[in-house]
Order: structure tokens, then sequence, then C-alpha cells
């Protein structure tokens, strides 16, 4: 038996190399295909979450940014009775959790960072969540409109923290939201250095006294 004519076998080999090359590329193309069109839904999901997140942050901020006010003695905090506030922790409450898959975990400990701050929720079941802040200076700005059962709304004395802690937890939760829908050069900053009016006198039970939490500290 003769040996085979390597011409032949080249011309073969030819024309396997070209038999197969159009199904090679067509192999590569349906590959890069299903690649892109992977990348586009992916796109396409993650916007659909940005813009989720966008509509979740405005209805959280108009009313965070009430309690803020509130709790902070700025801007329309006279606006506010004891009971809307009580009132607007659930609406809050409720869009928070609603929206809360879309974000990650932070964002929940950061909101009920700020609700903890704000208010007491650990009464007796069925009770309403109290008001961590002095019912003093919104009495007296509420003059006769002011309703003697509001008193009720309040936490101890003792019990209510400074404004300007809730400042700082209002600012890290507010600066979280901004970060998640792509804002940038976003901190808890952003409300600026402007000094909060301290607390009355947690001491005085009873007393309206204009004494802030340093100056009583050294009397």
């Amino acid at each position: 038996m003769g040996q085979a004519d390597p011409w032949n076998s080249l011309e073969v080999v030819k024309l396997l190399v070209a038999a197969l090359t159009p199904i090679a590329v067509a192999g590569i193309g349906f590959w890069l295909n299903g690649r892109l069109k992977s990348l586009e839904q992916a796109q396409w999901s993650q916007q659909k979450v940005i813009e989720r997140r966008i509509k979740a942050y405005d209805e959280l901020a108009k009313p965070l940014n009430q309690l803020f006010c509130f709790f902070c003695y700025v801007g329309s905090w006279k606006d506010l009775d004891p009971p809307d506030v009580v009132k607007m922790k659930r609406g809050l409450d409720e869009a928070a959790h609603i929206s809360a898959p879309l974000f990650d975990a932070q964002f929940l400990e950061r909101y009920n960072l700020l609700m903890d701050t704000c208010f007491d929720t650990f009464g007796t079941w069925g009770e309403d969540a109290r008001l961590r802040t002095l019912p003093d200076r919104r009495e007296e700005a509420a003059g006769g409109d002011w309703d003697p059962d509001w008193g009720r709304c309040f936490v101890s004395r003792e019990e209510a923290p400074e404004p300007e802690a809730v400042k700082m937890a209002y600012a890290e939760l507010m600066a979280y939201l901004a970060t998640a829908i792509g804002a940038v050069g976003v901190d808890a900053h952003l409300l600026g250095s402007t000094p909060l009016p301290g607390n009355f006198e947690t001491r005085a039970a009873g007393m309206v006294s204009r004494i802030g939490p340093e100056t009583a500290a050294d009397s």
C-alpha cells in the first residue's frame, strides 16, 4: 500500500478548517450575544433598582426632614403637634420596611438609629411611641393651643437626648440614602456646623428653664 499523498492530506485539512470556521464563528457570536444580553439585562435591572430607590427617597425625605425639624427645634418645628409626630412615625415605619429590600442592611440600621433616638417604643402592648424630647419649648410656643393631654406623649426629662444626637442620626441616614441613589461626595456633615439649641435643664422637672446642658452641669 503506497503512502498517502501529503498534498491530498493538506487539502483535506484545509477543507475541514474551511467547514469548521463558520461554525466556530457562529458559536463565538452566539456566546458573545448571550453575554451582551446578560449585561444589558443586569444594567436594566440595576437601573430599575435605582429608580425604585429614588422613589423610596422621595417618599421618605420630607417626613424625615419634618422629624429633624421637630426634634431639633429648627425650621417648621412649631407646625407639628405631638400626636402628629407619633402618627408620622407609623407612616415612616411602613414606608421604610416596604423599601428595605431595595437597600443593604445599613439602611435599616441607620433608620432604626434615628427612630430610637427620637422615640421610645418599648411601652406596654398597644401603647403609642413616646417622643424623646422635652415639651417645655413646645408648650410655650403653642400657648393656648396646647392640649394638656399631650404631656403623656413625652418621655421623662432624663430620657430626652440632646438635639445634636438627632441631627447626627438624621445626617447619617440621609447621606446613606443619597449615596444609594447615585449621589457622590455626600457625607454626614451635609447639615453644616450650625449649633443646635440644647434641651432645657433636665433636672428641673416641671420648671421652664433656659439653662443649657453645659451650664447646668457646672451649676
